[in-house]
């Protein structure tokens, strides 16, 4: 079940860190995760942002096409899943639970042949 909101068209997001809001493309964005009412956002570059807000609420600012919801503690960028393996979903070497809810959601974003 999707909770994010239509937000305008663009291809970034701009993230408070430290006292700047600072602007990060969506392309940057590997995957989140979330710890308490904290998220790491992970990015392509190796480097990851830590953030004072919920994952329910991050993810109402990120676009559908681009990101899914894989677990209540995980979102992932689409375009950066490289295999599925049993219940894991692969982002280079880090392995993301699939929650068993979320789990028919996911593969039917995904062009999944045989499934």
């Amino acid at each position: 079940m999707e909770t994010q909101s239509k937000i305008p068209a663009t291809d970034s997001i701009y993230l408070k860190v430290n006292e700047a809001y600072c602007r990060y493309m969506y392309n940057e964005i590997l995957y989140i995760e979330a710890s308490g009412s904290y998220c790491y956002i992970y990015l392509s570059n190796n480097s990851k942002i830590l953030l004072t807000t919920s994952l329910a609420e991050l993810q109402e600012h990120l676009p559908i096409e681009i990101f899914i919801r894989t677990h209540r503690s995980f979102i992932v960028n689409i375009n950066y899943i490289e295999r599925i393996l049993g219940n894991l979903i692969y982002i280079g070497e880090v392995a993301i639970p699939i929650g068993r809810e979320n789990k028919k959601d996911i593969f039917s974003r995904l062009n999944i042949m045989g499934f």
